[in-house]
């Protein structure tokens, strides 16, 4: 009786490990939303504390990087500028220069300019134009955040570390191979959507959307704690429960915008808020996913075999 009764309640504890992590990552999700009022108070706290009162000096940097290193005033600035160039050239691009162009070869009768010139005029102007934006600003967020991440991190009570000692130079070859596996992940997810099946590749898109954007802002923490890429890799793979919901709102908003610069800008509007509350999540409390989800692996051993090769040939 008792043979028979364990593996059902095995299967309901498996369960349990799943809808618990799955729900963990919806929660930490939206922490940062919830506390980013209360961190930025913190944190201009404990700079406060750092610095010597009595020292002219000190109240002028102390005056001067009030807003540098304020979180409230660095998404703000983060939002204007994606709001500014990303957004309001995307609008005008949809709303302005295709209608025109619509209307032009309605006006003129010519076929060639909706089905050649528009889809041409539309892939130069995000490849010219949204995906350089893109990169600026993805740069620009990242040094904005580098220093105000830091300090999310040290007034949420949590351990500092800065790479155990490593050179830079490890730190940024873990970097560089962790990029060209994200990049690779990403086509992999669009190889992913081509599926003949449209139910089963929205699905594995949305999967690997939601992991990799998990990957992205969960790198601020693990980057501060020495973790390398690969461990990273591992980590997510053993508890993907979590990833995947804390990755769904923004995987969701990439999927569901009409375009794609706009939903680069929704993305990145987002961003600094997820980035808030990966530093603030509580995932060290996680069980171990019963069955990984190794939807890394192919990436990770093709960019491998590529670095392998690469030296010999070389």
């Amino acid at each position: 009786m008792q043979s028979s009764s364990s593996p059902s309640t095995a299967a309901e504890l498996s369960s349990l490990h799943y809808l618990y992590g799955f729900a963990a990552g919806l929660r930490d999700c939206f922490t940062g939303l919830v506390q980013l009022r209360s961190l930025n108070a913190r944190i201009e706290a404990y700079r406060a504390s750092q610095m010597d009162p009595r020292s002219q000096r000190s109240y002028i940097q102390a005056k001067e990087t009030k807003d540098k290193l304020s979180l409230i005033g660095t998404i703000k600035r983060t939002w204007f500028w994606n709001a500014v160039v990303l957004g309001c050239s995307v609008l005008v691009f949809n709303l302005m220069v295709l209608p025109v162009l619509l209307w032009t070869a309605d006006r003129f009768q010519g076929p060639w300019v909706s089905d050649y010139l528009v889809p041409i005029i539309t892939w130069l102007f995000n490849a010219l134009w949204i995906l350089p934006v893109v990169v600026v600003l993805e740069v620009v967020n990242y040094f904005s955040f580098k220093d105000v991440g830091q300090l999310v991190y040290i007034v949420a009570k949590r351990e500092q570390r800065t790479g155990d000692g490593k050179r830079i130079g490890k730190v940024l070859a873990d970097q560089a191979y962790g990029l060209l596996v994200e990049l690779l992940f990403l086509c992999q997810a669009k190889l992913a959507r081509q599926i003949p099946v449209p139910l089963v590749s929205e699905l594995l898109y949305l999967c690997h959307m939601c992991l990799l954007y998990s990957l992205y802002v969960f790198d601020y923490r693990w980057s501060s704690r020495g973790m390398v890429f690969q461990s990273r890799a591992m980590y997510i793979e053993h508890h993907w429960p979590y990833f995947l919901a804390f990755g769904l709102p923004m995987a969701l908003i990439t999927w569901l915008s009409p375009w794609y610069g706009l939903s680069i800008c929704f993305l990145s509007i987002c961003y600094p808020i997820c980035i808030v509350s990966a530093l603030c999540a509580q995932y060290y409390r996680l069980y171990r996913a019963p069955i990984p989800l190794p939807l890394m692996k192919p990436s990770l051993y093709l960019i491998n075999r590529i670095l392998l090769v690469v030296p010999d040939r070389v």
